[in-house]
């Protein structure tokens, strides 16, 4: 008879290490976001309701986490979404899929960034918290700058036509031409 059993006897340690792995990361970035509870970093599903949470996603997406390929997308997303809370490019999600560089993701995401919104507690969904207006930065992209120039370029336009019109007084209009005149009707 044959034996398809391949090694399943060390998959159960590798899972194990692998939660655990998980679990400490994530520990971390719960403990760095104030949220609560921590423990969920090591129960097998709750490690996922736990990474919503902290990739600030709906809970509803866990159903995605489920479906098979799906699931792929719905993890780039949810890192994509973890890299930008803590100050990273989101692009930095790309590389969820791949194993090593998961792991080595997330700990980077919970030990090495410094800046980033970690520090504060996720906002609660029901209160509105207003936005004070912003001062543009010292150092403005490219984009502001081709929006800078094509405001002044558009001003300098509107003050060239204003200064033109200004300057010419508005052209008289013409009476409309007199009809023709009738032709004699003739008597017959």
């Amino acid at each position: 008879m044959t034996n398809y059993d391949h090694g399943s006897e060390y998959a159960f340690p590798y899972f194990i290490f692998g939660l655990v792995v998980i679990g400490v990361a994530l520990w971390k970035l719960a403990e760095r976001t104030k949220e609560e509870p921590k423990w969920f970093a090591f129960v097998p599903i709750l490690n996922v309701v736990l990474l919503l949470r902290l990739a600030r996603r709906p809970m509803w997406w866990i159903i995605l986490c489920m479906i098979p390929i799906v699931n792929l997308v719905t993890f780039i997303l949810i890192m994509m979404s973890l890299s930008a809370r803590f100050g990273l490019n989101k692009w930095w999600g790309l590389v969820a899929p791949l194993t090593p560089f998961n792991f080595i993701l997330l700990y980077y995401i919970a030990y090495g960034t410094g800046g980033g919104a970690e520090s504060l507690p996720a906002p609660s969904p029901s209160v509105a918290t207003p936005t004070p207006p912003t001062t543009p930065p010292a150092t403005a992209s490219r984009m502001d700058g081709v929006s800078r120039l094509m405001s002044v370029t558009t001003l300098k336009a509107d003050e060239a036509n204003a200064d033109a019109m200004k300057e010419k007084p508005p052209k008289p209009v013409k009476p409309p031409p007199p009809p023709p005149p009738k032709p004699p009707v003739t008597p017959t």
